[in-house]
């Protein structure tokens, strides 16, 4: 891994609690704008944070993600459908037509459960900033459910990811175990839950501090 790992909290949708999982200094906060999940953001207001913010989207059209984009002061999207490469390379286009959005990512979740599932990858190399891996299940993301990690070995392109799915506060030595060049940040959400949508700041403070100390203990 690298040294340093970006923190993603993912699925927020309470004000106050998104302030203060901010105030932990973490990365970015996901903002999930998919009406079937149980941790779609309802609000048309929420607050600004030093974190960055990532809106997930589930096959959405380029119209409505460009509107979000504004609307929530988002610096990532994060695409979690079955998005074509075409509707990436418009969206890219389209970003890049707006002076205003010009430094907006694209990430690409991609769903995990054996090293064959890795191969998806390759149509979106170069097309994506950054890819998520998730456990591939049968809802989209906050399945608190694990690939096996050791499966990372297959992924061999050059494409930045971050780990997603099922991670928990007691996962934090394991992840710091994976040496992988490509594996720049986590993906937190489920196993850091009171309820959908509302993140336990205690848990979240273990984690990171712990991912951190490790850190600190390398460099």
């Amino acid at each position: 891994m690298n040294t340093h790992l970006i923190n993603k909290v993912c699925g927020l949708s309470h004000a106050e609690n998104m302030l203060k999982v901010d105030k932990l200094d973490v990365n970015f906060i996901g903002l999930i704008f998919y009406p079937k999940s149980p941790r779609f953001v309802t609000t048309k207001s929420l607050p600004p944070t030093e974190a960055k913010k990532v809106g997930v989207f589930v096959n959405t059209s380029i119209n409505e993600i460009l509107s979000h984009i504004k609307s929530y002061n988002l610096s990532a999207v994060q695409l979690h459908g079955q998005e074509s490469i075409e509707l990436i390379s418009n969206l890219r286009q389209a970003i890049l037509n707006d002076p205003q959005l010009s430094f907006i990512e694209i990430w690409k979740a991609i769903p995990i459960k054996n090293k064959s599932d890795f191969k998806q990858c390759a149509a979106y190399e170069h097309h994506v900033d950054k890819f998520v891996f998730d456990t591939k299940t049968n809802v989209l993301g906050g399945s608190g459910i694990q690939f096996n990690w050791s499966n990372l070995e297959a992924y061999n392109l050059s494409t930045n990811f971050l780990l997603s799915g099922g991670i928990s506060a007691e996962d934090a030595d394991k992840i710091c175990q994976i040496q992988h060049s490509k594996l720049i940040g986590v993906d937190l959400n489920s196993k850091f839950e009171i309820q959908p949508g509302l993140k336990d700041i205690k848990k979240l403070s273990i984690f990171t501090s712990q991912l951190k100390a490790y850190e600190n203990s390398i460099v």
